[in-house]
């Protein structure tokens, strides 16, 4: 069995939908793009490791937010997957790059071979705002999207 790859595209639903307390409206652009490379294996329990690069980019209120990350999880399931992650990048806002852990909770269903639709949980260490407002601040966002199985 070889590796797989899995490319997601999700947008922030309350953003997109409804706004937040933060002066984002409805319609505000956050989209995460994420690239699940699978370890494939040979059977067994390693065939469901999965390492992956995300990039997301909103457009905020308050300035244009970035964040780049590497992680490691693990998929559940078949034709409905659950797979729990941890990722460590850099958010890039205000002209400065700051630190960030990221823990992701991706469900997905399979709605042909190679499409699934996805939800994404992701509670992220946000430095850029503990820097700038002086609080520790972690923000859960609730995503959601497409994957496509490229192989």
């Amino acid at each position: 069995m070889q590796g797989q790859i899995n490319i997601g595209v999700y947008a922030d639903a309350k953003l997109l939908f409804i706004g937040d307390d933060y002066g984002n409206d409805a319609g505000t652009i956050d989209v995460v793009i994420l690239t699940k490379l699978y370890n494939g294996g040979y059977g067994g329990w390693s065939r469901n490791i999965l390492v992956y690069p995300v990039f997301e980019y909103a457009k905020l209120s308050g300035g244009k937010y970035m964040r780049y990350a590497m992680g490691v999880g693990y998929k559940f399931g078949n034709k409905l997957n659950i797979e729990p992650s941890i990722d460590y990048g850099r958010v890039v806002r205000w002209g400065w790059a700051y630190s960030s852990f990221n823990g992701l909770l991706c469900v997905s269903y399979g709605i042909s071979n190679k499409i699934q639709i996805s939800v994404l949980n992701s509670l992220t260490q946000r430095n850029d705002l503990k820097f700038r407002w002086g609080d520790d601040v972690w923000r859960y966002n609730f995503y959601f999207g497409l994957t496509y199985d490229v192989h």
